[in-house]
């Protein structure tokens, strides 16, 4: 687990669904750098004591001296740990004014970032001048905090508790890498844009990203189509657009792995039409950490969930509290 982090340093944390094992496997991260400066931060509001749904205890985010943590004062005070001040950033939550300190004294503490995609990319750049490895809280279905500029990989938590049916979750697990995994795209892209039609030897360039105005290019030109670009988010309407006209092994380009808001049933139709799937900007997921528990008790098998995993996906799993 180290080898794959090492030459990472601004790592997302997120989690497949709540209790999937996103805090305990942010712990583990910490627990094995004991000698660097880390430095913790979110998107929103995490390490609150329960569970929001089930009411469970969860796992507290364990800190240690010298790590730089950037929260609200509120969060601090009503933290367990002794700190003292490095920097205001004038970015402000519910919670109050995000700031970046020292931790001085072992124990937890409840991490409130910014919540916005743009500070919290200011804010991680200001953590960079005091950390050497920054690791960021991805609060509970929050996929869209990847888009920062300074994300270098992504550690993806997938537990028991995304539903009863292993196989759903690993499904699930699977797409996401595939999302994640997408290359670089070689197209040339004019970031004004609203969409871009490449065909084979021009490209159409549009400023909105309405659906007549896809279907009217794609209903005169579908057959010389090579690649479309969409600016922003993917949305079911935009792809159902797109499947309608059957278009076969065409690349499909956006901004990010996070613009994607379809679902799993478009991604495999995607596949089914030999479409693939670039990005202008990419996080890739660097491994998966996979937790069998589940709060109402319908827990995986652990061994059958690992062995599953990996065999199935192509990163490196582990399971931060088991044997491996």
């Amino acid at each position: 687990m180290k080898d794959i982090l090492d030459g990472v340093s601004v790592i997302g944390i997120i989690g497949l669904a709540k209790n999937a094992g996103k805090t305990t496997t942010l712990n583990k991260i910490i627990e094995i750098y004991p000698n660097m400066r880390i430095g913790l931060t979110s998107i929103g509001l995490d390490g609150e004591p329960l569970d929001q749904i089930y009411f469970f205890p969860k796992p507290a985010i364990m800190v240690r001296p010298n790590m730089v943590v950037a929260t609200t004062l509120s969060c601090l005070e009503s933290s367990d740990v002794m700190w003292k001040l490095i920097e205001k950033t004038d970015y402000h939550t519910p919670l109050g004014e995000i700031l970046i300190v020292e931790i001085v004294s072992e124990g937890t503490v409840i991490v409130a970032g910014p919540s916005t995609n743009q500070e919290l990319n200011q804010v991680v750049k200001l953590m960079k001048k005091q950390c050497d490895k920054i690791l960021i809280d991805g609060a509970f279905n929050r996929l869209t905090f990847s888009n920062i500029d300074v994300m270098e990989g992504i550690v993806l938590a997938a537990g028991a508790s995304y539903h009863p049916d292993m196989e759903v979750t690993l499904k699930k697990t699977s797409d996401l890498i595939r999302l994640f995994g997408a290359k670089k795209t070689e197209f040339t892209i004019d970031q004004d844009a609203g969409m871009m039609i490449y065909h084979q030897y021009e490209v159409t360039s549009c400023q909105d990203k309405k659906i007549q105005t896809l279907e009217s290019i794609l209903k005169d030109s579908k057959t010389d189509i090579i690649a479309i670009y969409i600016k922003g988010a993917i949305t079911s309407a935009i792809l159902d657009c797109i499947l309608n006209y059957n278009l076969k092994s065409i690349t499909l380009i956006m901004d990010d792995p996070s613009k994607w808001m379809a679902s799993q049933r478009h991604l495999r139709a995607l596949s089914h039409q030999h479409m693939t799937i670039e990005v202008i900007k990419t996080f890739p997921i660097i491994m998966v950490t996979i937790n069998p528990f589940r709060p109402d008790g319908a827990h995986y098998d652990e061994m059958i969930m690992m062995n599953r995993f990996k065999s199935e996906l192509d990163v490196p799993i582990f399971n931060v509290k088991g044997s491996d």
